[in-house]
C-alpha cells in the first residue's frame, strides 16, 4: 500500500528544514519543559523578527497568557546582557 512516502522514506527520520539543526530531546521534568517553553517564545526576538515576544502574532506565547500561566509583560524588554 503507498500511503504517500516516496522509495526508501523511513518513518523514522524527521523531514528536512534545510537548516541541518534538527534534534530529538526528550523532555525529563517540568523544569525542561518550561525551559523549552521559554526557548520557543523567544526565538523570534532573538532572531530579529520581532522586537519582543508578545509582538510575534505566530507564537504560542498568545495561548500561555490567554491561560494565565504567563504574564503578557513576560520578557517585554530584550536584555542587553543577553
Amino acid at each position: 500500500m503507498n500511503i504517500g512516502f516516496g522509495s526508501g522514506d523511513s518513518f523514522d527520520r524527521l523531514p528536512s528544514t534545510g537548516s541541518g539543526q534538527v534534534w530529538e530531546h526528550t523532555i525529563r521534568d517540568d523544569t525542561d519543559l518550561q525551559r523549552h517553553v521559554y526557548y520557543i517564545h523567544w526565538n523570534p526576538v532573538k532572531h530579529g523578527l520581532s522586537q519582543c515576544v508578545a509582538d510575534w502574532p505566530y507564537s504560542s506565547f498568545h495561548t500561555y497568557v490567554r491561560l494565565g500561566l504567563l504574564s503578557a509583560e513576560w520578557a517585554a524588554t530584550v536584555n542587553e546582557t543577553m
